[in-house]
């Protein structure tokens, strides 16, 4: 029988496994304390999706947004900044990040946005329910 998935030695990508567990927690922790508490702790699954892993909406986007804004400034001013505007190195990306994270930050996610529309059906769900 031959093997279907190719070896992966955890040696060899133990780096990038330590990293990915801690982004992991971040979101899990992030949801934990943002998302009302459900049985089993469903609020803060992760959901295998074709694009890889997912969250359900994360209520309270203007902390998170403005968390990533000055996550995004450390990344410029650190990582980027020497290494000039345009990509693939440059800080071009960090900085639209950055910019959309705060303007979400400061305005909110917006009357049309997919987060205030889950909401509002999730609360009438509770209401009529």
């Amino acid at each position: 029988m031959t093997d279907l998935w190719p070896a992966l030695p955890l040696e060899s990508w133990r780096d990038t496994y330590a990293t990915l567990h801690m982004w992991l927690q971040m979101v899990g922790k992030t949801r934990l304390a943002l998302a009302p508490m459900e049985n089993h702790w469903w609020q803060v699954a992760l959901y295998v999706t074709e694009r890889g892993l997912t969250t359900s909406s994360i209520p309270s986007a203007r902390p998170v947004a403005g968390l990533l804004a000055i996550d995004m400034l450390g990344a410029i001013a650190l990582v980027h900044l020497s290494k000039g505007f345009f990509l693939p190195d440059g800080y071009e990306f960090a900085l639209t990040l950055m910019g959309g994270s705060l303007a979400l930050a400061l305005a909110g996610a917006g009357e049309h946005s997919l987060d205030r529309m889950l909401s509002a059906r999730k609360a009438e769900a509770r209401r009529d329910g």
